[in-house]
């Protein structure tokens, strides 16, 4: 089995549907204090904004600021996500997600059963994983259908109009060929990390995301030059540059494409070039140039604004 096959299994058993109605969730203090009733408040606005109901599968709530979160044998959450929503709303799907697994226990010893034969070294315990190993691929399971429930949760960004029209991505690139210093839109990215071609998948290319391993950017200002790029967690520098096919280097590009793409925003990106044609040694290597590409970045935000007053530019 595929190490994505328990994964697709769980997808398998079916999308999460509401066990009990989006006004049904019961929510009590365990020490009625300040902050426990902040968090009370708290989680009861955030149901009243987003439908969470296809995460619902126990209607009882405690809120304990004494407690680390858990699931059984009563939901339980504690006060210190009180200034960020996301991280409040992600712990109660997340635990609310333990019930949905404990109510399919044979598909989940089946799943868990894939994840032991496909990953028989994960890690339990301290930092690395859960308190055991069962608990660990128990949270694989746990923690990928919280991610994608988050995930369709706060795209109701979308339908209630917030979204931006662009995304406009500006940063600092290295190039071994591009002109130093010299501004560039990005015509295409691409991820550099990504090498799953002993599984059969093209070099660069994401399994299972149904993109290319080169992507292009449709979207084009007139009149500024324009390169490829490849995203990479690790700094390119002397005869790094041999393996890479693009222009360009950076660390981000790609990610802000697949989160721009996840919203359905298109994106332009420009990078100015700090570095690349001599070796890196030292932090000023990239950034003594840093204020001169500032400047150039700057003027062309200025064109792309008068390429959209002219109608050049349009979406």
């Amino acid at each position: 089995m595929s190490r994505c096959a328990a994964l697709l299994l769980v997808m398998l058993v079916g999308v999460p549907s509401a066990a009990v109605g989006q006004t049904a969730i019961d929510i009590t203090l365990k020490r009625n204090t300040t902050a426990e009733a902040a968090t009370r408040d708290q989680l009861q606005r955030l149901l009243k904004t987003y439908d969470l109901s296809p995460w619902f599968y126990t209607k009882s709530v405690v809120v304990d600021e004494q407690a680390v979160p858990f699931s059984h044998p009563v939901l339980t959450l504690h006060t210190r996500h009180s200034k960020d929503d996301e991280l409040l709303l992600s712990t109660f799907v997340h635990e609310q997600l333990h019930w949905f697994f404990s109510e399919r226990r044979e598909q989940t010893e089946q799943a868990i059963a894939d994840l032991r034969k496909a990953f028989p070294d994960a890690p339990a315990g301290g930092t690395a994983g859960a308190r055991d190993q069962y608990s660990t691929y128990l949270h694989l399971l746990v923690c990928y259908l919280e991610r994608q429930g988050v995930s369709q949760v706060l795209g109701e960004l979308k339908a209630k109009g917030e979204l931006p029209k662009l995304v406009f991505s500006l940063g600092s690139a290295g190039s071994r060929n591009l002109e130093h210093a010299e501004v560039y839109q990005l015509a295409s990215v691409s991820y550099r990390d990504m090498d799953c071609s002993p599984l059969g998948f093209a070099r660069g290319r994401v399994p299972f995301l149904n993109e290319d391993a080169v992507v292009p950017m449709v979207l084009q200002i007139p009149g500024i030059a324009s390169a490829s790029i490849a995203t990479g967690a690790s700094i390119v520098s002397g005869a790094m540059y041999d393996g890479i096919g693009a222009d360009m280097v950076d660390m981000e590009s790609y990610a802000v494409y697949r989160a721009a793409k996840h919203f359905g925003v298109p994106m332009i990106g420009l990078r100015g070039i700090t570095d690349g044609r001599t070796e890196l040694s030292k932090y000023e290597d990239w950034a003594d140039y840093l204020h001169i590409v500032d400047h150039k970045l700057a003027a062309d935000i200025d064109r792309f604004s008068a390429a959209v007053e002219s109608g050049a530019f349009s979406l």
